[in-house]
């Protein structure tokens, strides 16, 4: 279910009452076939899955106190003593820890969305069925860099790139997410060597996630467009910061500064969106500046 402006009421009463009536269906099926039955099991899933969606619209609207809500139902639901004979608990609660990783990204507390992300990394390296390991790698690796851990974030990106590679050995056909967690990836990875004053190597980076947008997005939709176009911009200003970098040092005169973002992975809706604006270390700092917010001219957001 999307919720419009043309449905009567706000958005958290609808999705609540939608939420309290597939809770109450849930509730007989459990009495009338049992906790073991196809039918509840599949109810329970319906359930944390319509919740999880219906959270990244309440996120969406901005209507963070609904978003909770529906999340912490969620997370309730996916309690190993609610179902526990169901092999998909495990699965649907990595979906939920990682929105609840987004939420708490998008209220400004890093630690509790530190705290989430980790928790979805130990199911995911503990169960197989577990299908979104690489963008909570990802997600990962902007968080450790928010805290300045850029090593740690490098160490992150790197597991994301393994595993979107195997994905692509395992099934070599053009599959649009995979190909737009490779291109944030890569850029992620400038970023961090970037923040390093691994200016080189960073640049490569650069490089890697043109080359990779070029031949596997092009202009499949909107959104890749876009994603494409805001990493040739970075280039080139990028490109241009280091040619005033150069001649600042041979004539001793103050270049000018270059700030990109990193770019977080949404899990429910697979768009890159920045949840909250994340400065980097000027590329021709001799020192780390204090965060400011500001509009990066690497701002990636599809809306």
């Amino acid at each position: 279910m999307v919720w419009s402006e043309d449905r009567a009421g706000p958005p958290n009463l609808i999705f609540h009452g939608f939420s309290r009536v597939h809770r109450q269906a849930i509730s007989v099926r459990q009495q009338l076939l049992g906790d073991d039955h196809e039918e509840f099991l599949r109810s329970i899933e319906s359930y944390v899955v319509s919740c999880n969606n219906w959270s990244v619209q309440c996120m969406s609207k901005g209507n963070f106190t609904a978003a909770l809500e529906l999340l912490k139902k969620a997370e309730a639901m996916t309690e190993a003593d609610n179902v526990p004979n169901y092999q998909r608990r495990v699965v649907l609660r990595a979906v939920t820890f990682n929105n609840l990783c987004c939420y708490y990204r998008s209220r400004g507390k890093q630690n509790a969305a530190l705290q989430f992300a980790e928790q979805c990394l130990r199911i995911e390296q503990h169960y197989k069925e577990a299908e979104n390991a690489a963008r909570t790698y990802l997600n990962y690796g902007v968080l450790l860099s928010t805290t300045g851990r850029n090593g740690e974030a490098l160490e992150q990106i790197e597991k994301a790139l393994a595993v979107l590679h195997d994905r692509e050995r395992e099934s070599p056909e053009v599959n649009l997410e995979t190909s737009q967690m490779l291109v944030v990836a890569h850029y992620n990875t400038f970023v961090e060597h970037l923040r390093l004053k691994q200016n080189a190597t960073g640049m490569q980076a650069l490089q890697k996630a043109l080359q990779v947008a070029g031949r596997k997005l092009g202009e499949s939709t909107s959104q890749s467009s876009n994603l494409t176009q805001k990493i040739k911009e970075v280039q080139i200003e990028l490109e241009k910061r280091l040619e005033q970098k150069a001649a600042s040092e041979r004539f001793r005169t103050t270049a000018g500064s270059f700030e990109v973002s990193q770019i977080f992975m949404h899990f429910q809706d697979s768009q890159a969106h920045p949840w909250r604006k994340v400065t980097l270390d000027e590329a021709d700092a001799d020192r780390v500046q204090e965060p400011r917010e500001l509009t990066s001219v690497a701002e990636m957001c599809f809306d």
